[in-house]
């Protein structure tokens, strides 16, 4: 009996390790299927993250490049140039100039005239309101200099004892000098260091058309500084401008009057030739032009301002191509009048030929003497024609040699 017992308790036992060993096999087969799982979406997602990493790296990699590199130049700027950096000039004086780098500058003066040039170089710091320069003597050692220091824009712009400076540039290049002849061709550049002086030979030209060169300058028609960079230190670009005497300079109306000048009038040419079919010249247009020598007025000129021509002492020739018309003009006062403004010095011509006052008759179908048309003329007799209906208020004035006149029934007023 007990025998039985034994042998069934011993079946017992070995069917629950068995039945437990089977157990535990399917627990490890279900550990292995998940860990393998869990390795397996690891490595497929890990897949997929380096699929789309080298795929964006592929399509944005010139930018991201570009980015890269645009943050290690403003880093690199931010370094260097932060504060007090870079080549300053005088504003009042360009031959004066200062560099200054993290530690140290050079301040360099020339004498425009003389060519002599002084330059300096040390050390330099910021010390409450002061700048501070120290420069390295033979003899003395270090010697310091204290300047009054301000910032008037930043570091921009500054002033050094009062002096004021701008920054032209924060590093070494070369600069661009333009000059634009005006006339149709391209404009010629040259590049030059920054801070020196032009020394080459300028362009030169004879003549666009009829129109004489007069040199060059910072603004069109003669207009601002005339080039002066082989005395001047060249800082920055700059176009310079060909003016051709005569071209371009009338300022006109919608009419068609002459009202203005667009050069300075120390540049309005010695021959001055107004423009065929202006109608007009405004009061006050060429007074003060000292440099006029000759003008030249077409028929179609009805009316000259006051002081038109005031202070023009310069002239000695006024040309006309018909004395009706010229007798025709409105002259607003006596310096309207060419021939009274240069001081009775000039003399008037008609298509080329001096104009005889001492006998003047007046050519037939003339229908009007306009105010000062002869003052202060040698006229010594005149005769006027019957078709003349009016003469104007100091027609004759001041012709002093006159003794004789005719004035027909049909002058009215």
């Amino acid at each position: 009996m007990l025998e039985q017992r034994l042998a069934v308790f011993e079946a017992e036992k070995s069917e629950r390790e068995q039945h437990e060993k089977q157990e535990m096999e399917q627990r490890l087969a279900v550990l292995e299927a998940e860990k393998y799982k869990r390795e397996h979406r690891h490595d497929k997602i890990k897949a997929i993250g380096n699929s789309k990493a080298v795929t964006f790296a592929k399509r944005y990699w010139p930018m991201l490049l570009v980015g890269v590199l645009l943050l290690v130049v403003f880093i690199t700027l931010m370094v260097m140039f932060v504060g007090l950096r870079g080549i300053y000039v005088n504003v009042n004086n360009s031959n004066d100039y200062m560099r200054f780098t993290s530690t140290s500058y050079q301040a360099g003066t020339s004498d425009r005239f003389t060519g002599e040039e002084a330059v300096e170089k040390g050390k330099w710091k910021i010390k409450g309101n002061k700048l501070v320069l120290s420069v390295k003597d033979d003899f003395f050692g270090n010697v310091d200099a204290d300047f009054e220091f301000k910032k008037l824009d930043g570091y921009k712009r500054i002033s050094i004892d009062g002096v004021e400076y701008k920054r032209v540039s924060l590093v070494d290049k070369n600069v661009k000098i333009t000059f634009d002849p005006q006339n149709g061709e391209k404009p010629i550049v040259y590049k030059i260091k920054i801070g020196s002086f032009f020394g080459r030979d300028i362009p030169e030209y004879e003549k666009n058309g009829k129109y004489p060169f007069g040199g060059w300058y910072s603004e069109p028609l003669g207009q601002g500084e005339p080039f002066d960079l082989d005395e001047v230190r060249s800082w920055e670009n700059a176009t310079y401008y060909a003016y051709w005497e005569g071209k371009d300079i009338f300022e006109m109306d919608d009419n068609y009057n002459l009202i203005g000048l667009k050069c300075n009038k120390s540049l309005v040419p010695t021959e001055l030739e107004i423009p065929d079919g202006v109608k007009g010249i405004g009061p006050g247009v060429f007074s003060d032009c000292r440099g006029i020598n000759s003008v030249t007025i077409p028929d179609s000129v009805e009316s000259i301002g006051e002081d038109a021509f005031a202070d023009c002492a310069g002239i000695t020739r006024v040309n006309v191509t018909s004395l009706k018309s010229w007798y025709a003009i409105e002259f607003g006062n006596r310096n309207a009048n060419p021939l009274y403004a240069a001081y009775a010095k000039a003399q008037l011509y008609c298509n080329e030929e001096i104009v005889d006052f001492t006998n003047l008759d007046i050519p037939a179908g003339t229908t009007k003497i306009s105010s000062y048309s002869f003052i202060s003329t040698g006229i010594v007799s005149v005769t006027i024609p019957d078709s003349v209906r009016s003469i104007g208020d100091g027609a004759f004035e001041y012709c002093r040699s006159l003794t004789e006149i005719t004035i027909p029934d049909s002058v009215q007023s």
